[in-house]
């Protein structure tokens, strides 16, 4: 008999075949029962998901999940969202998730009514500027809150990897105030991994998804981005102006 974690691979399989995120955290000082019980895990992973603009990061309903050994999963495969992750006993958090914006109806052709200039007959797709933005500051928003039992000077790593991004165009969506000229990715990935002290998150989270982001953007040759356009976006979201 198939387990029902097996049964939910096809959905991890299909984030994988596309541009998609996976990002790993997890505390630098190994705890197996940081969390003692699968109850406490999975009460704290309720109370530390961020909701900012109407989809929580990270995704779980009430049906979707499994409580398995010691570790907490979810799953998400609902009107062009994916969604796949683990959380551990240990701390270690990992999540895999496609780019949302890419499966929007008639994404390709508003993505080309947006960009300015000539559109390079090879491109794959479109990623959206700020709803990147949006990912990396929920998930420091997030490892604020999950890791908020440990102590401040402790540390935890974040590696964060983007695939399948060759050819794929960055566009800013509704902004007259920006005019850019197309901004291709030639590389098909992105890594990077960091390590922060909580105190750092807590003090500083807003700026650290900030500058992650902007670091990320460069793999679309963007040279200088619109800082006071993207601050005020983020403030949008953290404050919840976006719903």
């Amino acid at each position: 008999m198939i387990s029902e974690e097996a049964q939910q691979k096809p959905i991890l399989d299909k984030i994988k075949a596309e541009s998609h995120w996976r990002i790993l955290s997890r505390p630098e000082i190994f705890r197996k029962d940081l969390f003692p019980t699968l109850h406490e895990l999975h009460e704290h992973l309720e109370k530390s998901k961020v909701s900012l603009r109407g989809w929580d990061f990270p995704h779980l309903n009430t049906k979707e999940y499994l409580l398995n050994e010691d570790y907490l999963m979810a799953w998400c495969d609902w009107n062009g969202i994916r969604e796949y992750w683990k959380y551990f006993q240990s701390g270690q958090f990992v999540h895999y998730s496609n780019f949302i914006e890419k499966n929007y109806p008639g994404m390709h052709e508003r993505g080309a009514q947006m960009s300015i200039g000539n559109i390079p007959e090879r491109v794959s797709g479109y990623i959206s500027l700020f709803s990147n933005l949006y990912r990396f500051t929920e998930a420091i928003e997030f490892f604020k809150r999950v890791y908020s039992k440990l102590d401040g000077s402790e540390r935890i790593s974040i590696k964060i990897e983007v695939n399948g991004l060759k050819n794929n165009l960055l566009y800013f969506g509704d902004q007259p105030r920006v005019h850019l000229q197309p901004l291709l990715s030639y590389s098909d990935s992105y890594q990077s991994e960091k390590k922060f002290s909580i105190s750092e998150v807590f003090e500083n989270s807003n700026q650290i998804s900030l500058d992650w982001s902007l670091e990320f953007f460069r793999t679309f040759q963007l040279q200088n981005p619109p800082m006071e356009l993207l601050r005020e976006q983020q403030s949008k979201l953290i404050e919840k102006r976006l719903l």
